[in-house]
């Protein structure tokens, strides 16, 4: 069941997937103690309860996900870093951008010893870093670190890349030409 519910997370059948995951969890948080498979259920139910808007829903498994992660795997962990991720997302998506950005920074360090400084999942992260920081009116330093994910998007993506494209639109649409 686990494999289909994964199908509908990536055909974004939202309610299906809940359908599916949500007694898997709830079996999994009875009969094992934390796990990384119910780590995994967690989150996979989170994904189906954000894009349904549900996000204190989402937050709380996410939540329990870091916890459990730190848990089993350390603060350093790419697991961890996923989950810090996701978390923060959420944050972000809720308005609590200085939350949010205290959990970005944190896996932006994780990212860059785990995966190094421009891997694509490190240089997300410093993107939405950026994001959080011009959220919270904190322009020039926005700026800069938006600047920084162009550069890094650049040099390792090309600068006609969409994901290179669409932060420099970003930045463009931000203060013009």
């Amino acid at each position: 069941m686990d494999e289909l519910a994964l199908i509908y997370l990536d055909q974004c059948r939202w309610k299906e997937a809940e359908w599916l995951l949500s007694p898997i969890l709830e079996i999994r948080k009875r009969d094992l103690k934390k796990s990384p498979t119910i780590l995994a259920s967690e989150s996979a139910l989170a994904i189906a309860y954000k894009n349904q808007g549900r996000l204190k829903e989402a937050e709380n498994l996410e939540f329990e996900a870091l916890k459990g992660t730190r848990m089993i795997y350390g603060e350093n962990h790419r697991q961890t870093f996923g989950c810090m991720s996701n978390l923060a997302a959420t944050y972000f998506n809720q308005g609590r951008f200085n939350e949010a950005e205290t959990l970005l920074e944190k896996a932006l360090e994780i990212g860059q010893k785990a995966f190094g400084k421009y891997h694509p999942r490190t240089m997300t992260i410093l993107f939405h870093h950026a994001q959080a920081v011009w959220s919270q009116s904190r322009d020039e330093e926005g700026e800069a670190l938006m600047l920084q994910a162009a550069e890094m998007q650049t040099k390792s993506l090309g600068e006609n890349h969409p994901v290179t494209l669409n932060t420099m639109e970003l930045i463009v649409d931000r203060y013009g030409d």
